[in-house]
């Protein structure tokens, strides 16, 4: 920190300067009781503009509208100030840009929970009725419950290079729509198209449309389709569908989330659902096998002598062949007799069933199922394999009883 610093905003004290850029200056403060928090200032010649005070002014606003669970809540501001601040929630998290850098690209389970969780936000986000317009890795923290979306244009740790004003356009060319580049009005649909440029950047470590002058990639956004060749095939059509030109051709964040969720699923005019696969054959369980028969040898009474092509007699007469029926029974043992009998033959016909299983799980934990896609467990019954969880899958909630020993599902986080 410099003399020029400010010690103190509001209720916070100064602990030090996190970062400046084009637009502000970013500070790590505390409150009186010792909460951390980032205190965002714009610089000193756009506090002089009312135009711009007023746009911080609104950028405050629509922070407070968003859910905390999705981006850093604001604790306080104060954008009549002589230099105005706004103090959010301090989150010791890497931003995605950074997380790429130290650890690469994402691997595809890591990059679809990825995507899941900024569809969410990004339909929150949207829900308030507010559009981001400055979607990127560095406005994007990973937390240990999942990604939050901060910055909704309010200043903080960029460089000019990244963070510009074109001709009246606010943003960073590299995540920009089409649109939004050209000048045009900007809605919900071009938070879209933005999402599919950083996902694109976490799935190969670079943008979809490379490196270069600002005319350059603002020329490259608008005229040029980015090469999906490495996208993994799981996530190639969401992002086809992201980052198409047209904003009228982008899913909505719902629709979005859906394919995410239900990568069948159909969007944007896109391949039907593929049909369902026939089950699999399986050996019927004991109560459902066919009434087995027996056979005996009836000796016939001795006034009745053998036609001429009957077989010769024993001492005890002529044997014969019928089909008889078992002496009639229960049609079930006893309640333990028929427990311990099927548990040998399901274990017998069934055994542990082959693909990727998970062995123990708990409440909160992420899975991802052949079938029914990625999940949260709600709560487990039981220990070890033979343990049965319930596990809501897609927006809809749908809940689902499985037991582990079986349920063709695995672990998944970033």
């Amino acid at each position: 920190m410099s003399t020029e610093d400010p010690e103190r905003f509001g209720p916070f004290l100064v602990l030090e300067r996190l970062g400046a850029g084009g637009m502000g200056t970013v500070y790590l403060a505390q409150s009186l009781g010792g909460r951390r928090v980032a205190v965002k200032t714009i610089r000193a010649d756009q506090a002089a503009d009312p135009g711009a005070r007023e746009r911080f002014r609104r950028e405050i606003d629509a922070a407070r509208r968003v859910s905390g669970f999705w981006t850093a809540p604001v604790v306080d501001a104060d954008p009549d100030a002589a230099t105005p601040w706004v103090a959010t929630a301090y989150l010791d998290a890497p931003d995605l840009g950074e997380h790429v850098r130290r650890h690469g690209p994402l691997p595809a389970t890591g990059l679809l929970v990825l995507a899941v969780g900024l569809a969410e936000a990004l339909a929150a986000i949207h829900h308030a009725g507010l559009t981001h317009r400055d979607l990127k890795p560095a406005n994007i923290l990973i937390t240990e419950d999942g990604p939050r979306i901060i910055d909704f244009g309010i200043a903080r740790e960029d460089t000019a290079a990244t963070l510009t004003t074109v001709g009246g356009i606010l943003g960073t060319p590299a995540y920009m729509s089409p649109e939004q580049a050209g000048g045009a009005r900007t809605d919900p649909a071009s938070d879209i198209f933005s999402l599919g440029a950083v996902l694109y950047y976490a799935a190969t470590g670079t943008g979809p449309f490379g490196h270069g002058t600002i005319p350059a990639l603002l020329h490259r956004v608008v005229h040029h389709d980015p090469d999906l060749t490495a996208i993994p095939d799981a996530l190639r059509p969401a992002l086809t569908a992201c980052l198409h030109k047209e904003p009228r051709r982008r899913p909505t964040a719902a629709a979005l989330l859906a394919l995410l969720t239900n990568p069948p699923a159909p969007i944007d005019g896109g391949p039907p659902r593929a049909p369902e696969p026939a089950p699999a054959p399986r050996t019927p369980a004991w109560w459902e096998q066919p009434t087995p028969t027996v056979r005996y040898t009836v000796p016939l009474p001795p006034q009745q002598p053998p036609s001429d092509d009957s077989p010769a007699a024993d001492a005890n007469g002529w044997p014969v062949k019928a089909t008889v029926p078992e002496p009639a029974g229960p049609a079930f043992a006893t309640g333990a007799q028929a427990v311990l009998e099927y548990q040998a033959e399901h274990q017998q016909v069934r055994g542990r069933a082959p693909g990727p299983r998970v062995d123990t799980a708990a409440a909160g934990d992420v899975v991802q199922h052949d079938r029914f896609g990625i999940g949260t467990v709600i709560e487990v019954d039981g220990e070890g394999p033979h343990a049965v969880a319930r596990v809501s899958f897609g927006p809809q909630k749908n809940i689902k009883r499985l037991q582990l020993r079986y349920a063709p599902m695995r672990k998944i986080g970033i």
